[in-house]
């Protein structure tokens, strides 16, 4: 049961990482004044607005544009980039492995590539959030699946653990019970 439940929170890890990585609202920013409003969202890999923002190219419309990483922030987003890919990519060597039984080498692969992929992607939120988030935004969808992403990661390890404590009729497996106590009798 607890292999089908680990199976399940990985898939559903690499899901949430994947939308969020492709989607663009890390960060939404409004603005208002003047009779017009002007709403623009920016993430990993494009930037979205809908009237002219001079600030991320757009001419008027709600329009996408790729996201310039060669000023400012660029570095550090290209950074989130590449481990928000590689989060993924690692995340997916883990669930191969776990359809691996018996396999004591691909196991290890996989728990290894496990915490590297939730490491990973750890380190891309910590990396957006404190440097590529612009002061005067807030978080948006794609962020929040992002954390998502990260806690059906734990519940899937938590999951994990608890597959291998226990055998396949759900007891706990020979060398993981507590010791029996004998009483002993007086002679």
């Amino acid at each position: 049961m607890h292999q089908i439940i680990t199976k399940s929170l990985l898939l559903l890890t690499i899901v949430l990482a994947i939308v969020a990585i492709a989607t663009p609202d890390w960060e939404v920013m409004s603005m208002s004044g003047g009779g017009t409003s002007a709403k623009a969202n920016a993430g990993l890999f494009k930037s979205c607005g809908d009237v002219s923002a001079a600030a991320i190219n757009f001419d008027t419309g709600n329009k996408c544009a790729s996201v310039d990483t060669s000023q400012g922030v660029g570095k550090d987003l290209k950074t989130c980039q590449g481990l928000g890919i590689a989060s993924v990519c690692f995340l997916f060597v883990a669930l191969g492995c776990e359809f691996v039984e018996g396999n004591k080498s691909c196991r290890m692969i996989g728990t290894v590539s496990y915490v590297v992929g939730l490491i990973l992607m750890i380190a891309c939120l910590a990396l957006y959030g404190a440097k590529i988030k612009q002061s005067g935004t807030k978080y948006g969808y794609s962020f929040d699946l992002a954390i998502g992403a990260i806690v059906a990661g734990v519940f899937a390890g938590v999951s994990a653990v608890l597959s291998g404590a226990y055998g396949p009729h759900g007891h706990l497996r020979p060398g993981l019970r507590p010791p029996r106590l004998h009483r002993q009798t007086a002679v």
